[in-house]
């Protein structure tokens, strides 16, 4: 029997992370202008990509986003079936140095996602977050009202979200650092019978020796969702290599794949997703070019392809979003801390 992915992946982990740290001296002192750190709210499996800057020496900064997309197969029906549907949304974040001379931040958001055929959905987050010299540390809170959900057999009923997610970030030496996260997601949706509670943990590991001009970085999850409906339970394993290049100034761009493998944990034979296995292939890539000091285009694309062991739950989807942010800053008297 061959070792699962899950425990190859930390294997490989832990031996370059050895490696590297057998050869270092005590860590230098921090790089002058290291690359920002990513915003965001996402699954831990799922880092976010916007990692133009953040206020450093600012006390504040305003944020606003503007986004159109479009889904060839938002609903995620086999071959034959599909069905587009284009989405816009709106975003508006404030983030908050508390102090000047300390790397203490609070941020809150606030979004409105418009779907063709389905009733807008509302967000709203906030969090705290700290940026040291080697530790960083994010905690978020979200709740989403009227999302629509893919994951429940009567596809897509809508659900009231909350998430809860922390992440800590380590670095370990000048060219290696170390990310431990976890995520809590509670659904409640309109249909009973449809409730669901997930929790996920996620590790990774990234290489910087080089640099903003090419960052490695190569991780792992495990998820565990319970379900009022034992027939959408399920559990799954995420392995991701992802890499991240800023080869110019303006130009952030970051590129990923990830192999998810599902399995559902029925215990019915009649039951609909009894015996039921996923793998699915996703490719993302994550662009932003920074046109002025007020002014970021984004640009997205993402394309996941699945094989389902169940009938008719194989399907492909892709979807490309463009977006443009405008951004503020209020300066302030803090100093810098990367």
């Amino acid at each position: 029997m061959y070792p699962r992915r899950s425990t190859l992946a930390a294997t490989l982990l832990a031996v370059a992370l050895a490696a590297d740290l057998g050869q270092a001296q005590p860590p230098p002192a921090p790089e002058p202008t290291p690359e920002p750190r990513p915003p965001g709210v996402v699954p831990v499996s799922e880092p976010t990509d916007s990692e133009f800057d953040e206020p450093r020496s600012e006390r504040l900064e305003t944020r606003l986003h503007l986004e159109g997309s479009s889904n060839d197969n938002f609903f995620r029906a086999p071959e034959g079936e599909e069905e587009s549907l284009r989405i816009g949304r709106y975003q508006f974040r404030l983030l908050w140095k508390m102090f000047a001379d300390e790397p203490y931040k609070v941020f809150a958001e606030v979004q409105e996602t418009n779907y063709e055929t389905l009733p807008s959905a509302t967000t709203f987050l906030s969090g705290f977050r700290l940026e040291g010299d080697r530790h960083f540390v994010e905690t978020r809170v979200e709740y989403s009202k009227d999302r629509p959900s893919t994951d429940t057999e009567d596809d897509p009923d809508p659900a009231d979200v909350e998430r809860f997610d922390g992440e800590y970030t380590f670095r370990l030496s000048h060219d290696w650092q170390t990310t431990a996260a976890t995520e809590l997601e509670e659904r409640t949706h309109d249909r009973p019978g449809n409730d669901s509670q997930t929790l996920e943990v996620g590790l990774a590991l990234r290489w910087r020796g080089a640099g903003a001009i090419f960052s490695p970085e190569l991780g792992i999850a495990r998820a565990r969702k319970n379900a009022d409906r034992p027939n959408d339970e399920y559990t799954q394993e995420d392995l991701y290599l992802r890499m991240r290049s800023r080869p110019v100034d303006r130009l952030y761009v970051s590129l990923r794949y990830r192999d998810r493998d599902r399995d559902y944990d029925v215990l019915v034979e009649r039951a609909s997703n009894f015996a039921r296995s996923d793998q699915r292939g996703e490719w993302s890539l994550h662009a932003d070019f920074t046109a002025s000091d007020l002014v970021i285009v984004n640009l997205e694309y993402e394309h996941i392809d699945t094989d389902s062991s169940r009938r008719n739950k194989s399907f492909t989807s892709s979807e490309i979003s463009l977006g443009l942010t405008l951004r503020h800053k209020f300066a302030g008297t803090g100093q810098r801390h990367d």
